[in-house]
């Protein structure tokens, strides 16, 4: 079943979203590996909110996790209001081109599609829903 927490848009919470997702996929029984690779994802996205979407401290958002064991997918859900941002739509760098001629960004996106299998976005009555899914092989 789902959990949720509800914070607000501000960089301290990341310490309370870290500890949320930690607590529920440790308790799942997920791997180190496949939690790590959660809560980077988990991270950039979180980071991404706060940079692009939503436009002030007092912005709500809310972080729900899920561990389907019969399917052995988990998921992270953000939903939260602020502007419409789809990171779906962002380029992602040429990381054959040296760092000098690339542009600037882009990195923490390309983290999030290799360490997740499905990333969906929506945006529906002025919420943007975010959900990063991954395959679990190994527990």
């Amino acid at each position: 079943m789902p959990k949720n927490l509800i914070i607000t848009a501000d960089i301290q919470n990341w310490n309370k979203i870290y500890e949320f997702i930690t607590n529920y996929f440790k308790k799942s029984n997920l791997s180190k590996k496949n939690r790590f690779e959660i809560i980077i994802s988990s991270e950039e996205i979180f980071s991404n909110i706060l940079h692009h979407s939503c436009t002030a401290v007092n912005d709500e958002i809310v972080v729900s996790v899920d561990f389907e064991p019969i399917a052995k997918m988990a998921s992270v859900v953000f939903k939260y209001g602020g502007i419409e941002f789809n990171p779906l739509k962002i380029s992602l760098p040429d990381v054959s081109v040296s760092l000098s001629k690339r542009k600037m960004g882009g990195l923490g996106l390309l983290i999030v599609k290799n360490f997740t299998d499905d990333i969906l976005y929506t945006y529906s009555g002025g919420r943007n829903i975010l959900k990063i899914s991954k395959k679990i092989i190994d527990f």
